[in-house]
C-alpha cells in the first residue's frame, strides 16, 4: 500500500495532489513501522507559520514550491 503510494512518476513529485494522496496514508500506516518521529507541518495559525521572507533565507533553501496541480 504505501510503496505503491510512494511509486509518484517523477514530474508528479511536487504537486498537491500527490501530497494529498501520501498525507491520506499515514492514518493507515501501523505505528509499529514507524522508524522516526520527524514530520514538519506549518500551523494554520498566522501568528506560527513562517512568512514568504522565512522562507527565502539561506536556513529554508533545501525546501522545494509544491506545485498547485
Amino acid at each position: 500500500m504505501i510503496a505503491q503510494a510512494c511509486g509518484v512518476p517523477k514530474n508528479d513529485l511536487w504537486t498537491r495532489r500527490t501530497f494529498a494522496s501520501l498525507l491520506q496514508l499515514i492514518p493507515r500506516i501501523p505505528f509499529s513501522a514507524v522508524r522516526s518521529d520527524v514530520f514538519y507541518v506549518i500551523p494554520g495559525s498566522p501568528d506560527w507559520a513562517l512568512t514568504e521572507p522565512d522562507l527565502l533565507t539561506p536556513e529554508f533553501s533545501y525546501l522545494r514550491l509544491i506545485e498547485n496541480r
